[in-house]
């Protein structure tokens, strides 16, 4: 028994070897399936807050304007008319309050019922000088604001009238015109026809010497201006456009002692004025 025992013990061993190797097979990942790693916790990151700086549009070298936009209305405040009010783009940002329909909100509208144009703020300009029909006394015709929307006289209309002024001549003492002022008259007729929205006021001047009688003067005065008006209506000037007066000679404008400055006294005058 003794001498068999070492080979039982061998048997047994070389069983038990056989039974583990068996049972120990390598590990293989199954096919066609991945391989799931466990998930790791992601660290959580905080970022500082910063404070959120406003964006700006540069005008020019000297400005910004801030891009903002209180009402919502898609218009930069810069651009909204009505920056508390959302509105429509073409209406400036403004809601739909724009009676004539020119574009302009009837707020900010000098003529709400009358379209316009922007530079005129909504007011129609006929002749587009940029002076509103309404403030213009010369709606059709081109002008200056500071000629209130009139053409400005020029200097050789100046002169002209001046020359007439000096140089119509009446018979002595009397309001008749002598025949050799008439062309003088017809000149200042084509003035008046090439500037029809000026009125016209007519004065008569006269002089004064020793031993003179004032009221008969100013009475002279009145008679020869009112001659100088009732030839031009007959050329065709409305009368509406014309207004006489006569001074007498409290206005010189001549030295009363010398033959010269009488004769610079004795005059009629013409004074082109808008029409109100």
């Amino acid at each position: 028994m003794k001498k068999l025992t070492p080979y039982i013990i061998s048997i047994f061993l070389l069983f038990a070897y056989s039974t583990n190797a068996q049972d120990s097979k390598p590990l293989v990942a199954p096919k066609n399936k991945p391989v799931v790693l466990p998930k790791q916790a992601t660290p959580e990151i905080t970022v500082p807050k910063q404070p959120i700086k406003q964006n700006t549009y540069a005008t020019d070298i000297n400005k910004s304007r801030t891009l903002t936009d209180k009402d919502g209305d898609g218009i930069y405040d810069y651009d909204d008319v009505c920056p508390d009010v959302a509105g429509k783009i073409n209406f400036r940002g403004c809601p739909d309050y724009d009676r004539d329909g020119d574009g302009i909100v009837n707020d900010k509208d000098r003529c709400p019922d009358i379209a316009g144009s922007f530079a005129a703020i909504g007011c129609p300009d006929r002749d587009g000088d940029g002076v509103m029909d309404n403030d213009d006394k010369c709606p059709d015709y081109v002008g200056p604001a500071s000629n209130k929307g009139c053409p400005m006289l020029s200097e050789d209309i100046k002169k002209r009238l001046a020359f007439a002024a000096r140089n119509i001549q009446f018979e002595a003492g009397k309001s008749i015109i002598k025949p050799v002022s008439y062309k003088i008259l017809d000149e200042v007729a084509s003035i008046l026809n090439i500037y029809p929205y000026y009125d016209v006021n007519v004065d008569g001047h006269t002089d004064n010497t020793e031993g003179y009688n004032a009221a008969a003067n100013l009475k002279l005065s009145q008679d020869r201006a009112a001659s100088a008006v009732t030839y031009l209506i007959g050329k065709g000037i409305p009368a509406s456009r014309l207004v006489s007066a006569g001074y007498g000679d409290t206005k010189p404008v001549g030295d009363n002692k010398t033959a010269a400055g009488r004769a610079q006294n004795r005059r009629i005058e013409f004074n082109l004025l808008f029409k109100d």
